[in-house]
This record gives structure tokens, C-alpha cells and sequence, in this order.
């Protein structure tokens, strides 16, 4: 539930996806379908077709004070069409249902999309539909009712001001093109994110995700962050700018692996110069051996196909024990530079990233850490220097001071600014031997779907400016 663990799949390919071996579709995976159908019939002349579906059935449960406040269940799916003629391409979206037929909706918008592609100019780098194999994964999981999530967290937590939201249920993605290429994907999931709020106004910041509920594994992280929370009642200490042997927990090393997806593995960002390691290109420079990071699919979180209907492979190794080994192609890249896509999406960014583990019992971190600074939230978070891949953001929530391996008191919010080749180079000691899951949380517009699963991370001489 807060690891890594990769949840049971079933995934089948066939050339007709229409017919799934096995498998009865569910209700947005026939609105998606009879749309395509509709669509692929109103085409004329020379006209290709690229769609996309974004969808979710999803409970949502917001709770302070350790109180259910207000339950809700959405039930949304989303169509994006790109129309393609000659070199010019546009795209628009529609509301989709599985109560209503939207022919004649499609229909009319497909004919307004005619229309306001003859003004626009040719897209030189236009991405054509390919002929590929279709496929149909579904990754079904064990998610905890309204009951049973009321019963492990608020339940736990009564005594508590506890705040947040819960996000548990079903995500869809599909894509279709004009050339018979149709991918689906679904998958269950939740997503818990949390404070349990001190008196004098600090917090302890959290996360439950996954595919499988554990109200035991719930149980005791929240029981190890009521110990922090006691701390969080001291004087907090102001601790001068310095360099810092510092504890991240997985949840601040998941910002600090976030960046390589601002720039930093992009194929386009690298050909550019705007990538911050461009240096490490070629194996000309690396970072630490106990450094990895591999975009994994296997774990059923994110789809393998990008919005071309590319498929990427099961695992693309990003770095390798320090070594930068690849990059993230889209396809509009490929066009450009005249490489070969890996599958990437539009933006080059990492979807599924897994960072490898190490020998440090996180049981035992804090201890490890001896003396200098617990860092369990980083926030705010940008280059500063993006040709040193240097970062720059605050602390946040509970961070404390660690003398001696004990927790001693919070500290006053400071600001850091630390280069990636140091603290996932040189300065990197050890990480974990779990890592877990930290989920994309946002539900702007809809459920954002996968998350990286990291480990908690010792580092020597990390740098604090403020």
C-alpha cells in the first residue's frame, strides 16, 4: 500500500480490441468506443484522426478535526480529438457519458474542426497516426469503502485535528487513430493526502496511495507521525545557513526527483541545451552509484501508451547506478531531430519513475542521521542554476533538528539551494531499503493518475542559504 509492490495485472493484446478476449467493457470503455466508431465514420478525403479519453469513477472524502465533512462520487470521461489533413492538425474536446448518445454532438464538432483547419498554418512537425498493435490492460486492486477508510484513519486519529482528502476508486485512459489502433487502459487506485495539525498551528504532512488497502500499514505510519507531532510542540530553533547532513523522507526525496522532469530527461530539453544534464550526457560525468531511476510501467499506475497510441516498453532505464542512460523521446522529437520514440508523452516528464532502494533501515534513519536535519516536506521547489542542476526551495511541515540521532524540536522554515549532481552524486549516502509510492494528488479537471515510488534518502553537506 506504501510501497512499491506491483499490484496484480491483466493486460491482453489483440488486433481487434473491440472484441476483448475475456472481458466484458466496462461502461466508459463503450462510450469511448461507439464515439470512435462514430468519428471514424464522419472522416472524409484524406483526413486522419487521433483520439484520447480521459476518464474516472471516483469517490471523493474530504475530513478536519478527524470528522467526515463531505463524501462525493464523480463519474467523468472526457474525449480529445485531433483532426489531421495535409500538414495542418487541430484538437478539441467533448464531455463524454455512457447514458447519451453524442453522435449528433460529434458529429457537429467534427464538422466545426473541418471547418477552422483550412485557416490554420502547416504544423511542420505533424505526428501522422501509425499502424500498431492494440492492447487492453486492466489492473484491478482491493480499495477500502467509505466505512472501512472512516474506520483506519479517523478512527485512528479521533484524539487528532487531522485534515485532508481521500481519493479512491476507478481511472480510464484509452486512445484511438484513423489507421484501427486502439489502446485501453483502466486501473484502480487511492490516494490519501493529509495533516495531522499541533495545537500551536504545525503540521505533519502525509500520504497513503496504492492499489491495495492496509489499514494495519495505515496504522502505524500514523502512530510514527504522532511521535513527531509531540515534537512539533517545542520551541522551534533557528539554525543558521550552512551545509547540513540532512534525513529525506521519500515524500522530500519525490520533490527532489520531481525536477529531472522540469528540463531534465527531456530528449527535446538536452537537444536544446536547456537540460541541466546535457554534462552527463555520453557517460562524460555521473552521479552516484546508488543512484537509479527507471520509468516502470510494470506497477499498473500510469498507461504505457502516450497520446499517439505509442507504446513504451515495460521499464526504460533513465539512470543506471549514476550513469544518465536514457532520455524521453516523443514523438513529436523523434520528427524533429530524426530519432526513434520511446514512447514518451508530449512533455518528456517522467510518469511511473521507481528510484532504487538501498541499505539504510528507515526504521533506524533518524538514528543514522546522527546530527543535523530531518527533512520531511520540501516545497516551492526551482532551478536556481539550471546548468549547475541546482535546486532551490523551503522546508515545510515537520522538519526537525536531530542531535545524536534523537529528534530535538522543529526549526524555523529555511531555505536550501543545492545542486542535483551533488546530492544524487557525491554527497549521497544511502537510501532505504523500502521505498514508497507518493501519488500525483491533483484532481484539477479530473484524477491525476501515478506518482514516482522513491526511498528516503542520508545526505552529507546539503546546502542552506536562508
Amino acid at each position: 500500500m506504501t510501497g512499491a509492490g506491483t499490484p496484480p495485472q491483466r493486460e491482453t493484446r489483440n488486433t481487434d480490441p473491440t472484441r476483448p478476449p475475456n472481458m466484458m467493457m466496462t461502461n466508459k470503455e463503450q462510450a469511448f468506443d461507439r464515439a470512435k466508431t462514430v468519428l471514424l465514420s464522419a472522416l472524409v478525403g484524406n483526413e486522419q484522426l487521433n483520439l484520447s479519453f480521459d476518464g474516472e469513477e471516483m469517490d471523493y472524502i474530504r475530513f478536519n478535526k478527524a470528522k467526515l465533512r463531505q463524501a462525493t462520487r464523480v463519474d467523468d470521461g472526457q474525449l480529445s480529438i485531433c483532426l489531421m489533413d495535409g500538414q495542418k492538425q487541430i484538437t478539441s474536446t467533448i464531455q463524454l457519458t455512457h447514458s447519451t448518445d453524442e453522435s449528433a454532438s460529434l458529429e457537429r464538432l467534427l464538422s466545426s474542426m473541418r471547418q477552422s483547419l483550412k485557416g490554420l498554418p502547416d504544423d511542420p512537425y505533424i505526428v501522422w497516426p501509425q499502424v500498431g498493435e492494440s492492447s487492453r490492460a486492466v489492473h484491478r486492486g482491493e480499495l477500502a469503502d467509505g466505512a472501512r477508510f472512516v474506520e483506519d484513519v479517523l478512527g485512528q486519529t479521533g484524539h487528532l485535528d487531522v485534515v485532508g482528502i481521500q481519493q479512491s476508486g476507478t481511472s480510464f485512459r484509452g486512445t484511438a487513430n484513423s489507421k484501427g489502433l486502439t489502446h485501453w487502459f483502466e486501473t484502480d487506485s487511492f490516494a490519501t493526502d493529509y495533516s495531522i495539525f499541533h495545537p500551536n498551528g504545525k503540521a505533519v504532512k502525509g500520504t497513503f496511495a496504492g492499489s491495495h488497502w492496509d489499514g494495519q500499514k495505515v496504522r502505524e505510519k500514523l502512530n510514527r507521525q504522532a511521535t513527531i507531532l509531540d515534537r512539533l510542540g517545542r520551541e522551534p530553533m533557528k539554525v543558521p545557513p550552512g551545509k547540513y547532513r540532512v534525513y529525506l523522507e521519500p515524500a522530500a526525496t519525490a520533490d527532489l526527483v520531481g525536477m529531472l522532469s522540469y528540463y531534465g530527461v527531456s530528449e527535446s530539453c538536452i537537444r536544446q541545451g536547456e537540460s541541466p544534464f546535457v554534462t552527463l550526457v555520453g557517460g562524460g560525468r555521473k552521479l552516484s552509484e546508488k543512484f537509479s531511476v527507471t520509468e516502470d510501467f510494470t506497477q499498473g499506475l500510469v498507461p504505457r501508451f502516450n497520446d499517439n497510441g505509442e507504446l513504451a516498453a515495460n521499464k526504460i532505464e533513465i539512470f543506471r547506478k549514476g550513469t544518465f542512460t536514457n532520455s524521453l523521446i516523443a514523438p513529436r522529437t523523434a520528427a524533429e531531430y530524426g530519432l526513434k520514440s520511446n514512447g514518451a508523452n508530449a512533455g518528456e516528464s517522467l510518469r511511473t519513475p521507481v528510484a532504487a532502494t538501498g541499505t539504510l533501515d528507515a526504521m533506524q534513519a533518524i538514528r543514522a542521521l546522527g546530527t543535523g536535519i530531518y527533512l520531511s516536506n520540501l516545497h516551492y521547489l526551482n532551478w536556481s542554476d539550471i546548468q549547475g542542476a541546482r535546486v532551490t526551495g523551503m522546508t515545510r511541515y515537520a522538519c526537525m533538528w536531530v542531535e545524536n540521532g534523537e529528534l530535538i524540536a522543529p526549526i524555523v522554515d529555511m531555505r536550501f539551494d543545492e545542486s542535483l549532481f551533488d546530492c544524487f552524486g557525491a554527497n549521497l549516502e544511502d537510501c532505504t531499503t523500502e521505498a514508497e509510492l507518493i501519488p500525483n494528488t491533483g484532481s484539477y479537471g479530473g484524477r491525476d493518475l501515478g506518482g514516482c515510488v522513491v526511498p528516503g534518502m542520508l545526505i552529507k553537506d546539503f546546502t542552506f542559504t536562508l
